[in-house]
């Protein structure tokens, strides 16, 4: 019986090709897969919980004007020898009530995607879509150490087609190099977006949300 706030969080939209469906929506509705990035599941600030609220205070003192505090920034002030679980428990209903254009055709809606499968709306309300995220400090310390860098090639965004697709076929990502219509922006997506990245630091920074 007892009743708890659930966070908001949007299902993947259509996209905006009208003849194809973006990677997340399709992973959804075909293969029954919800990827989501860091950036659709965290709240920056829940990886300020290990600090004191002067700690936190300083922090916020750096980032005037700017809405939302990249996680990275409290991460930096946390103590080496921990780590952080956050769990979060996500509402189901704004998971599949995601506004579709009329003028997209046959696309299949989330909300019927869900009935469907038997997740009906009384379900949706009840039961919570549970995502957690770790949280580790960005500071080692090592100073002064040797060690050996994982990457020292560019990263995806600065690569051209050919060199994304060459840093793609040494990975075990789920992405057809045999088709002739990739784009740079379109495999980028498609990086970000397939089930085996593992890498979301290494490809770019997350991307921070406003809640």
């Amino acid at each position: 019986s007892y009743k708890f706030n659930k966070v908001k969080r949007s299902g993947p939209s259509i996209g905006n090709n009208r003849s194809k469906s973006s990677l997340s929506y399709n992973a959804l509705v075909n293969k029954n897969v919800f990827k989501a990035r860091n950036s659709t599941i965290i709240t920056p600030d829940a990886f300020s919980l290990s600090l004191t609220r002067e700690k936190i205070t300083e922090i916020k003192e750096n980032y005037p004007n700017d809405k939302t505090i990249p996680d990275r920034e409290y991460r930096s002030h946390m103590d080496s020898s921990q780590g952080l679980l956050i769990i979060y428990l996500m509402d189901l209903e704004k998971v599949f009530n995601v506004d579709v254009n009329t003028d997209y055709g046959d696309f299949l809606t989330l909300k019927d995607y869900a009935l469907e499968r038997g997740i009906d709306e009384d379900f949706q309300k009840e039961v919570p879509l549970i995502g957690y995220a770790l949280g580790f400090p960005t500071t080692i310390g090592v100073n002064g150490a040797v060690y050996v860098a994982q990457h020292v090639h560019k990263e995806p965004e600065q690569m051209s087609l050919e060199e994304l697709k060459e840093f793609i076929s040494l990975r075990d990502f789920d992405i057809d190099l045999e088709n002739d219509n990739w784009t740079v922006e379109s495999l980028l997506e498609a990086i970000y977006d397939n089930p085996e990245n593992d890498e979301d630091e290494i490809l770019s920074d997350s991307e921070e949300v406003a809640i």
